[in-house]
């Protein structure tokens, strides 16, 4: 590397250092004091945190609810030896989605395909 290539590095690397000294010491300076709370703010914070301890003390002690059985293993035909039907499976047909009509085309008049392309027909 040539001499001005180390100088030009040398210099941006100073830079970055510089900048990023400034950008540390702002991020660790405490700023400004918040002004004290009043007897009364404190009073309704913890009045608040209270009420809300207690509906978590609560919910913790009601029990989540039951869930149904579930069986231990499925039966198959073979094992319980008499005839088992297949599940029904059924077939749900949605409605074609609607689409507005084309106008049609009128002797002479030419229309423009999708995308811009001018076709001749």
């Amino acid at each position: 590397m040539n001499k001005r290539g180390v100088i030009t590095v040398s210099v941006l690397f100073g830079l970055f250092a510089l900048c990023f000294g400034v950008l540390g010491v702002r991020a660790l300076t405490l700023g400004r004091d918040t002004p004290a709370l009043s007897q009364s703010a404190i009073a309704k914070r913890t009045a608040s945190a209270n009420h809300l301890e207690a509906q978590i003390r609560k919910a913790a002690n009601n029990a989540p609810p039951t869930l149904p059985v579930v069986p231990s293993r499925v039966s198959t035909p073979a094992a319980s030896g008499g005839a088992v039907s297949a599940p029904v499976q059924r077939v749900v047909m949605l409605p074609a989605p609607q689409t507005a009509p084309r106008p049609a085309a009128r002797h002479g008049e030419h229309h423009e395909r999708e995308g811009g392309d001018h076709a001749d027909d």
